[in-house]
């Protein structure tokens, strides 16, 4: 068993490996445009979210683009 946070909230998986994408599946029923997902304080190019390891205890954000003035 595995445990990660999102977004403050500890998360756990079954999972040996888990990528980014798998991470976003497993959470969100649809995946949004306009994220980009930071973990430990690093954003990770949406072109790697297929292979970017989590780690155990990582901390990983979603963060949402706010459109505004």
């Amino acid at each position: 068993m595995m445990q990660y946070r999102l977004n403050g909230t500890i998360k756990e998986t079954d999972l040996n490996q888990l990528t980014i994408s798998d991470m976003l599946q497993k959470e969100l029923e649809t995946i949004p445009s306009g994220i980009a997902i930071a973990v430990g304080q690093q954003v990770i190019p949406q072109s790697e979210w297929g292979e970017h390891l989590i780690l155990e205890g990582q901390e990983i954000l979603i963060i949402t683009a706010v459109q505004g003035g």
